[in-house]
């Protein structure tokens, strides 16, 4: 396995608009090391390595770390940029990033591998393990199961606020809904009849097996140093999330290298039964009609399987899923008929702008997944723009941010609605710019 770490410029422009002041060093390890194929001019490894830091430029991205896989092994990883802007610390192969959702297949491996054994059963009322408090006053809760948590079908919102009631959005079965709040019962009914803690789950049936030993869904002393501080979208340090306890849904914490080592089992089967290697990637649900999108081609080629999204694409079959922390996110996507994939990770709340530059850089396929998701891609006009604007408030001061404040408006009449010209304001009241903040709010009123 190629093992490349690019470096970043040691005098890059900290905190502004673009954080690279010029393109990466070469890797420290030689791609001619590579024994196990030659290397040629439109090798992955090297389209990676001269283009990622460009486009990592170009989308305001200040750390990435990614692993890429053939025929079911890694063959590349390698690491980009800041883990810290501000101590311009750089991202290496070691860098722990936040996985956000992509805590969940890991989950979701971790409960089939109970499901082998016999321990526990996909179509059991999680009820029955586990009266859950915030869904006592409604019947239907007595009808999910650990199936309609993997697949997103339980009728449960994403998120609710604290520890309030569910609130049912559809029956269960009915139709997909993305729901950690499904997932999060699915790990308390696995917590309560276990015994143990989803840390201590995940330590039993993947971390250890898989040699994950980076990983972990809570904080440990270790990542004081390790994690990667996340970033906004204007390239600004925001807090760390540092998980107490753990969150199936959401609070694991991982690299590259480690991720594909669990990318691989799933490619291979490793630690699950066949049947239920087939099982998780099977489509259980399709996403026609979801309440989440409105790429309605896009959604004709989406399902999801358990625990994984599913996507039946130009270059075949694939499993994929995305991560999104706000200020750190993530995506994978892997093809089983030939085990090609790639992981990557960011601390940058434009991480998944760049994520059809970056796969397209590796995969001759539609992406529907990516599609659907629909975030602004880094080359967007619309978000090219607000980030000028920001920039020059921020950097260059009062006069120069409403002068290309007036510029944009006029270029691009449909840039700058209500809800970003507000957030652009809250922004520049965090950084102690109260006139500049007071013209924003403004030209809201």
């Amino acid at each position: 396995m190629k093992d490349l770490f690019v470096r970043p410029p040691r005098h890059a422009a900290v905190l502004s608009f673009i954080l690279w002041a010029g393109t990466a060093c070469g890797p420290v390890a030689d791609l001619a090391s590579d024994t196990e194929r030659s290397v040629s001019a439109d090798d992955p490894a090297l389209v990676l390595l001269d283009s990622v830091p460009e486009i990592m430029k170009r989308a305001n991205v200040p750390g990435l770390q990614l692993a890429f896989m053939e025929a079911g092994q890694v063959t590349m990883t390698a690491a980009f940029g800041y883990a810290d802007t501000e101590t311009e610390t750089p991202v290496t192969d070691r860098t722990v990033f936040e996985a956000a959702s992509l805590s969940k297949p890991v989950f979701a491996y971790a409960v089939l591998r109970m499901v082998d054994r016999g321990e526990w059963d996909l179509d059991e009322p999680l009820w029955d393990i586990l009266e859950y408090d915030r869904l006592a006053h409604d019947e239907r809760a007595r009808e999910l199961t650990a199936r309609l948590a993997l697949t997103h079908t339980t009728g449960l919102p994403n998120w609710a606020w604290g520890d309030t009631p569910l609130e049912f959005n559809s029956d269960p079965g009915e139709r997909w809904g993305y729901s950690g709040e499904g997932i999060v019962y699915l790990q308390r009914a696995v917590e309560a009849r276990t015994g143990l803690t989803l840390e201590e789950i995940a330590t039993r049936e993947v971390f250890e097996p898989l040699g994950m030993s980076d990983t972990h869904y809570v904080w440990i002393e270790a990542f004081d140093s390790l994690a990667a501080i996340p970033h906004d979208e204007f390239g600004y340090p925001a807090d760390r999330r540092m998980p107490e306890s753990g969150n199936a849904a959401g609070s694991l914490h991982t690299t590259a290298t480690d991720y594909a080592r669990f990318v691989t089992a799933v490619l291979s089967g490793e630690g699950l039964a066949p049947e239920t290697h087939e099982a998780m990637l099977t489509p259980g649900a399709d996403l026609t009609g979801a309440a989440w999108g409105d790429d309605e081609e896009a959604m004709t080629h989406l399902f999801w399987g358990l625990g994984w999204g599913l996507e039946q694409g130009g270059r075949g079959e694939s499993f994929w899923h995305w991560g999104d922390q706000g200020t750190a996110r993530c995506f994978v996507v892997a093809y089983p008929e030939d085990g090609a994939a790639l992981v990557y990770f960011t601390n940058s709340e434009n991480g998944l702008a760049m994520g059809p530059a970056l796969l397209d850089l590796v995969f001759e396929d539609d992406q529907w997944a990516l599609l659907w998701l629909d975030y602004d891609r880094y080359d967007d006009p619309g978000h090219v723009a607000r980030l000028a604007v920001t920039h020059a408030f921020v950097e260059e001061g009062t006069e120069a941010g409403v002068a290309e404040f007036e510029r944009v408006k006029v270029e691009h009449p449909e840039v700058l609605y209500e809800p970003d010209v507000n957030s652009l304001g809250y922004l520049l009241l965090g950084r102690e710019a109260v006139d500049a903040a007071i013209w924003v709010f403004e030209r809201n009123t």
